[in-house]
């Protein structure tokens, strides 16, 4: 395995360009435990840690613009997240524990693979299983299908910028401007602006719209005043320091009473309901899961989840209801 700390963007984009068998870094929380279990083999690393354009939280008075490698320390830390984005400080907190948000980065966060308990294990334990479909096998070891895999998106950032409708800044591996007299020279990259939401297919097997070799650059949030955006918060897991998300909810109450709701930890990718009339937590709980499919391939049981998927948005309409818009 190779090793490479690139100082720019253009750097980087050479480098994983010029080998195929190349992946990105940062803070490798979670990309360091696959290559662990054997599931990750890409043989060079190239790590993005290094880059100053891809750091730092910004505020003006439009825009809270977030760097991409910025940790979730960091994040949960800055005064301007916790003042015009507590939940978003909230949802940062949530994850894992202090010795991991020092390293995981916000993008790691938001790029993180989608999770299952027949997938999650040593190349040992797959070989006695049979593998499963993500592993290139032929079942889904969860529910014997040969077609689809369930693997569950855990990302808990996620959920909340979705709801607070953030962009995110991507560049694309192919996405740079050469210089026609120089081809080997790189003027500038072109960085687009995509919803968050985009990022995810919401197919197991291959979860996120763009490739490993594209970047995300930067998360950027509309100023909001949070006395008249209040953003409700919840997430479910069996140990708070430990394990990833088994359900988490964002919700926010829009000023034309409306309600868009965001979860993670219910199927293989973002479950959104934008623009909800209803406040009735048994109707907006079934119009979220009628765009997945909860299995049993995480700590607690489907049936669990769902019951607790409407009392948490029972309990994000009470708390949504105490804010005066």
């Amino acid at each position: 395995m190779s090793y490479t700390s690139p100082a720019t963007l253009v750097q980087a984009a050479r480098l994983i360009n010029d080998d195929e068998g190349a992946i990105y870094i940062a803070g490798g929380t979670d990309l360091m435990v696959r290559r662990s279990l054997g599931i990750d083999k890409t043989t060079h690393l190239i790590d993005l840690s290094a880059i100053s354009a891809l750091r730092g939280i910004t505020l003006n008075s439009e825009t809270l613009s977030i760097g991409a490698t910025t940790t979730l320390a960091e994040l949960a830390s800055s005064s301007a997240v916790r003042s015009h984005f507590p939940a978003l400080a909230e949802a940062a907190l949530s994850i894992a524990s202090p010795p991991i948000r020092n390293s995981a980065t916000v993008a790691g966060n938001l790029l993180c693979e989608n999770r299952c308990i027949y997938y999650d294990q040593s190349e040992a334990w797959q070989a006695a299983a049979g593998g499963c479909l993500k592993c290139g096998s032929e079942i889904c070891i969860a529910t014997g299908s040969t077609k689809s895999c369930y693997s569950v998106f855990i990302s808990d950032l996620a959920p909340v910028l979705i709801v607070l409708s953030a962009q995110v800044e991507v560049l694309e591996h192919d996405d740079f401007a050469e210089d026609e007299a120089s081809p080997t020279s790189v003027l500038s990259p072109r960085i687009t602006s995509k919803p968050v939401e985009w990022l995810y297919t919401g197919d197991g097997l291959d979860p996120h719209t763009i490739s490993k070799r594209d970047i995300v650059t930067r998360i950027l949030i509309r100023t909001l005043d949070p006395t008249e955006h209040p953003i409700f918060f919840k997430k479910l897991r069996p140990r708070a320091s430990v394990d990833f998300t088994n359900l988490t909810v964002a919700m926010c109450r829009m000023r034309d009473g409306t309600f868009t709701l965001a979860a993670s930890g219910i199927g293989p990718g973002p479950a959104v309901l934008r623009n909800a009339e209803s406040d009735d937590a048994e109707v907006l709980a079934a119009s979220l899961l009628k765009q997945t499919m909860i299995i049993d391939n995480v700590s607690y049981r489907r049936a669990y989840r769902k019951d607790m998927l409407r009392e948490t948005i029972a309990e994000g309409l009470h708390f949504l209801a105490q804010k005066p818009l």
